[in-house]
């Protein structure tokens, strides 16, 4: 009458990730951290009324009657500097920004 009932657990293994998706993880990690130091460099040597040293594509100086105004662009960012005697300011932002003082046509 008394019978044994056996209890069979089933032994969980944990999920292991794999060592691609950790190497992939970590250098996305990392080249993230190597773009906001970037950055974060850049907009503090402008703060400082210093050069971008990161500021590497398309580097271009707009000629305007009144003055200059030059445009260079880093990695998802934009440096405009403003040299004319209406506007005289630097501007650092999004990679999307335009010249405020572009002629309108």
């Amino acid at each position: 009458m008394n019978e044994e009932k056996e209890v069979v657990t089933e032994e969980r293994k944990p999920k292991k990730k794999s060592i691609v998706f950790k190497i992939i993880n970590i250098a996305l990690w990392v080249l993230l951290l190597a773009w906001m130091l970037l950055v974060i460099l850049d907009f503090i040597n402008i703060k400082n009324n210093k050069e971008a040293k990161f500021c590497w594509f398309n580097n271009k100086t707009t000629e305007y009657s009144d003055g200059t105004v030059t445009e260079c662009s880093g990695i998802g960012y934009k440096v405009i500097e403003y040299k004319r005697a209406s506007y005289n300011a630097i501007e650092f932002g999004p990679f999307w920004i335009k010249d405020r003082t572009a002629d309108k046509k």
